[in-house]
């Protein structure tokens, strides 16, 4: 896809071409994103004004990598509502369910990209953890019923 960058009244807006023909404003995914519990809920796309032509080619460089792939999970680039134009990397895996307003909500996610990998491996690290107590478990509790000796009495 071709993308290109603006410079109105309002500031800079980042556009995409439709159809190999013309030019539209690109929309990004907003969420908000909530600090007590380090969650992301989403709200709806909405196109960003930037302020400075660094901001808009930094969100530029950011969309056009997105998704990202890592450990089996796909990281998309996104915007915080309440924070315009500021840039948010959401983990698509990390899908928890829809909230009492019908906004899908997720678990992963965070303002730089390295921070929500080292958040993926951590996830990742630990469910294997999960998987292995669980698996060493189940073998206790087989061996605990294993016959160990038998005496015969004539």
């Amino acid at each position: 896809m071709k993308y290109r960058i603006i410079q109105t009244g309002e500031g800079y807006i980042i556009q995409h071409k439709l159809l190999g023909l013309f030019w539209r404003n690109h929309k990004i995914e907003s969420f908000y994103r909530f600090y007590t519990d380090d969650t992301c809920k989403y709200e709806r796309k909405s196109l960003i004004v930037y302020n400075s032509l660094n901001e808009a080619m930094e969100a530029l460089k950011n969309i056009k990598i997105s998704p990202i792939k890592h450990m089996g999970h796909k990281i998309y680039y996104a915007t915080q509502v309440l924070e315009n134009g500021k840039g948010l990397f959401v983990d698509s895996n990390s899908y928890v369910g829809i909230d009492g307003l019908d906004r899908a909500t997720f678990s992963l996610c965070d303002e730089n990209l390295a921070n929500l990998k080292m958040k993926i491996m951590e996830h990742e690290n630990k469910k294997c953890k999960e998987e292995e107590d669980k698996k060493e478990a189940k073998l206790k509790e087989k061996k605990d019923k294993e016959i160990i000796n038998v005496w015969y009495e004539d």
